[in-house]
C-alpha cells in the first residue's frame, strides 16, 4: 500500500503523455474518482478505491491550484457525497469532477482561451502554453521562477503567464479539437525533461494542439547559427539565446 499525503488533494494518475485519471484523496490511502462504467462506453461513475487501484503502477502527481480553492473538508465532503453519481458529459478523463470537488465549479468549455496555444512576447523570445480556462494556463517553466533548468509543466494563472506581456492565440491550418488539446496539456502536468533544443514549452505547446513537436524560435535560431557560422559568430547568438530563456 502506498502511503502519500492526498488528504484533500486533487491528485493525478499520469503515465507520461497517455491521458491519466484524476480523483480526490479523501484519506491518505483512499480516493474517490470517475471510471468508465466499462470499456465499451464513454459513461462515466464516480467510486470509492485506495490509492494502489487509482494509480495501477502510473506516476502519483498532485495538482496544485494558483488560485483560492474550497477547505479541506468541503473537498472531501464534495467526493463523497459524489459516490455513485454518473458525470456523463463532465469526461471520461474525472478532472471536471476532480476540478468541481476543489473549486465548486465546472471546467467552463466556452472560455475564450479553451485548448488554445498561446504566446506572449518576452521581449527577445516567446514563451508559449495551453489556456485551460479564463484564468489558467498549462505550460513549462520553474514554479518557483529560478530558471528554466527547474522547469515543469504546471498550472498557472493566465495573468502570471502573460507577466505583463501581450498574450495572442497561434492559428493553425489543421489542429487538434479544442478538448482534446485542453486534455492533452492536464494530462502532462507534473512532466519535466525540459530542453531548450527539442523539448520547450513551444515544443508542449505545438504538440498539444497538432501531435507534433516543433519549435519555430529554434528552427529561427539554427538557422541564424548557420548562416552567422561563416562570421565566426555562432557560439555568441546561441549564447544569448539561452541566456535569455534561462531568465524566464
Amino acid at each position: 500500500m502506498i502511503m502519500k499525503n492526498i488528504k484533500g488533494k486533487h491528485i493525478v494518475a499520469s503515465s507520461g503523455y497517455y491521458l491519466p485519471r484524476h480523483g480526490i484523496g479523501v484519506s491518505n490511502n483512499e480516493v474517490v474518482c470517475s471510471v468508465q462504467v466499462s470499456p465499451n462506453t464513454l459513461d462515466t461513475e464516480v467510486v470509492f478505491i485506495n490509492i494502489d487501484e487509482f494509480l495501477q503502477g502510473r506516476k502519483l502527481i498532485n495538482i496544485e491550484y494558483p488560485f483560492l480553492i474550497n477547505p479541506t473538508e468541503v473537498i472531501i465532503n464534495n467526493a463523497m457525497s459524489s459516490i455513485g453519481v454518473k458525470p456523463g458529459d463532465q469526461g471520461t478523463l474525472g478532472d471536471g469532477f476532480a476540478y468541481w470537488c476543489m473549486t465548486g465549479k465546472y471546467w467552463p468549455i466556452d472560455s475564450q482561451i479553451f485548448g488554445q496555444h498561446l504566446r506572449v512576447d518576452r521581449g527577445p523570445y516567446y514563451h508559449h502554453g495551453i489556456g485551460v480556462e479564463n484564468n489558467m494556463v498549462v505550460h513549462y517553466g520553474d514554479p518557483g521562477g529560478a530558471s528554466k533548468r527547474n522547469a515543469i509543466i504546471h498550472l498557472t494563472t493566465f495573468t502570471g503567464f502573460a507577466n505583463g506581456g501581450h498574450v495572442e492565440i497561434m492559428n493553425y491550418k489543421e489542429r487538434n479539437p479544442l478538448q482534446i488539446t485542453r486534455n492533452r496539456a492536464i494530462a502532462t502536468i507534473g512532466n519535466n525533461g525540459y530542453d531548450l533544443i527539442s523539448n520547450n514549452c513551444e515544443h508542449f505547446a505545438t504538440w498539444c494542439a497538432s501531435g507534433v513537436k516543433f519549435s519555430m524560435q529554434v528552427n529561427t535560431v539554427k538557422k541564424s547559427i548557420s548562416n552567422a557560422l561563416e562570421l565566426g559568430m555562432g557560439a555568441l547568438i546561441l549564447g544569448a539565446f539561452v541566456a535569455a530563456i534561462d531568465e524566464e
